[in-house]
């Protein structure tokens, strides 16, 4: 049986699913995406930045071996 591989963009997807599950619910938290970080794919964790910052602190830095990057954003409309 051949082993399966997986790419890179693969394991994002899967530890970003993994942090939206866990994450999502948090008032702090506004948006968790993708994107580059470094020249390798990363998760990026949108928090308020009026969070406290034990509440940034809370993350982990990374998952499956996937880099988790926290941005501190306002999202409103203007």
């Amino acid at each position: 049986m051949m082993p399966i591989t997986t790419t890179p963009m693969q394991r994002a997807r899967k530890a970003r699913e993994a942090l939206a599950a866990r994450y999502l619910g948090d008032p702090a938290v506004k948006l968790i995406d993708l994107g580059k970080a470094g020249g390798v794919i990363a998760v990026r964790i949108h928090v308020d930045p009026h969070a406290p910052p034990s509440a940034r602190a809370a993350f982990p830095d990374r998952v499956n071996g996937v880099p988790v990057i926290v941005v501190a954003a306002d999202y409103r409309p203007e």
